[in-house]
């Protein structure tokens, strides 16, 4: 575990394993230049991680994205506006009110919406959306990514929502580095 004591108590609160959330955190504390993107945030489980691992490191921009439009998630899971409630006591909760700013939209309208934004550079996109468009999703953010830059993809071991042929393609292209494939995550990095 690469996470602070401090951050670990934090991390407590959510339900989640805490090896995704040490992920989460090492690699925003690594990200450098930009701003970080969350595609998707549920109740901000990943948004906290991103937020507290790029305090303690370059102190970058989190954006976070997500509609909280009323559906069931990929694995059955009601999900709608209560969860942006709780979204928003969670970060507060733990004092990131001024670090994470959520966009409440669909992802690939965000893509688009905010291209000005995007273009000064993302560092680091983390992509959970749990829907199964992901190709859509990672077409729309991968341009905006800087060389040297990471696309997470949580999840990424299950194939029903399209990561597969994403890693296929980074392995063959060699458009993106594979850095990491192992416990549902994977970490593409864009050549520098």
């Amino acid at each position: 575990m690469t996470m602070p004591q401090d951050v670990v108590e934090i991390m407590d609160m959510f339900e989640d394993p805490l090896y995704q959330a040490d992920i989460f955190y090492s690699y925003a504390k690594e990200a450098e230049g930009g701003c970080i993107v969350e595609l998707g945030t549920y109740r901000g489980r990943g948004a906290v991680a991103l937020a507290l691992g790029t305090r303690d490191g370059n102190k970058l921009k989190v954006y976070t994205i997500d509609d909280y439009v009323e559906r069931q998630g990929w694995i059955g899971e009601p999900y709608g506006p209560d969860d942006k409630e709780t979204f928003f006591e969670n970060i507060k909760t733990v004092g990131l009110e001024d670090d994470i700013t959520l966009l409440q939209m669909d992802v690939l309208e965000a893509a688009d919406a905010f291209r000005r934004i995007w273009k000064e550079g993302i560092s680091l996109v983390l992509w959970d959306v749990g829907v199964s468009r992901v190709r859509d999703d990672f077409d729309a953010w991968k341009d905006y990514v800087v060389p040297g830059g990471i696309f997470l993809l949580k999840d990424a071991q299950d194939y029903q929502l399209g990561t597969d042929k994403i890693i296929e393609e980074a392995e063959t292209t060699g458009e993106w580095e594979i850095t990491r494939h192992q416990n549902l995550i994977t970490a593409l990095r864009k050549p520098a």
